[in-house]
């Protein structure tokens, strides 16, 4: 049985005082760059995220975790990749492959199952995030999209369609919110203040006519853990089913956090270890926790200087 052990120190930003308007990014929209397609409007998302010092991963929804969401199945909800996956409170999801697509087999779309209105997609991670992008699509024109940050900041695909004109006052520009089309199209929101909830919200649709709403291949920014040698794992022992890490830090460490990832190539998929560090003495620490069931897992400490 191989355990690894990593040392490092997570830096996260908390709350939501948003010192940073976020960035939207689509081909209809007036967004960055004004990318000439969703495939443009996409590589912009992507370049602008790594050019602020974040790394990316997707949901494909491709993993066994979402085989209980196949159409007709649904689920309450699904946690993959450290983000819980649901809709409104009382609603399902559930996913199917896009007929859109000319790729075979084709990849997953997610919606929310028998579309509740308001048609809704929630998703909260325990990684902070700092952008999100996606591809969607609804029947119709009548839908419209807006991703709504930590519960505080709502952003809109806008465009502009004219200006107003009341001399003496310069004219103003007039926007409207741009619309779901029958194809799917690339929608992405960098926040550089970062946040943890998301909640994609399709606001056009009513009661008495409902609009569909699917999406697919999302893209997710995060910061990740650097390691420091502030944090140094100093002895490894298991017997009885138990793992015990000893490790050392500076004064100027604390607030420690033992976590585990039974995933090795999923870079956000770690799991807080409820057991909390104790001192053994000066600067050296204990933390003992029971050995998880898979062959293969890895675990960290971080701390908040």
């Amino acid at each position: 049985m191989k355990w690894f052990v990593w040392s490092c120190l997570l830096l996260s930003l908390t709350g939501v005082a948003w010192a940073v308007d976020p960035v939207t990014y689509n081909a209809h929209a007036f967004s960055t760059n004004d990318p000439i397609d969703s495939v443009a409007a996409e590589t912009v998302f992507l370049d602008a995220v790594a050019t602020g010092g974040f790394s990316t991963f997707t949901e494909d929804f491709e993993a066994p975790a979402w085989n209980t969401t196949r159409s007709p199945s649904f689920a309450a909800n699904i946690v993959n990749h450290g983000i819980d996956w649901h809709s409104s409170a009382g609603n399902h999801i559930t996913t199917l492959g896009d007929s859109d697509s000319f790729e075979d087999p084709p990849p997953f779309m997610i919606w929310a199952h028998n579309h509740p209105v308001p048609n809704t997609l929630i998703g909260e991670s325990t990684t902070r995030l700092y952008g999100i992008g996606f591809w969607a699509d609804g029947t119709g024109t009548k839908g419209k999209i807006k991703v709504i940050l930590d519960d505080a900041v709502e952003v809109k695909f806008q465009r502009v369609i004219g200006y107003t004109q009341v001399p003496p006052d310069p004219p103003e520009p007039e926007k409207e919110t741009v619309r779901l089309d029958y194809s799917k199209e690339f929608f992405g929101v960098y926040a550089p203040d970062g946040f943890n909830r998301f909640q994609l919200l399709e606001f056009g649709g009513e009661f008495d006519e409902v609009v569909l709403m699917w999406m697919r291949t999302f893209t997710f920014a995060y910061l990740p853990a650097t390691r420091t040698e502030d944090i140094r794992i100093t002895g490894i022992d298991s017997s009885a089913g138990n793992l015990q890490i000893r490790f050392t830090a500076t004064p100027a460490h604390s607030n420690f956090i033992l976590q585990a990832n039974g995933n090795l190539p999923d870079p956000v998929g770690w799991v807080n270890v409820t057991n909390s560090p104790v001192v053994v003495s000066q600067n050296l620490y204990r933390v003992t926790t029971t050995l998880p069931p898979e062959t293969n897992s890895m675990f960290r400490i971080i701390s908040n200087p």
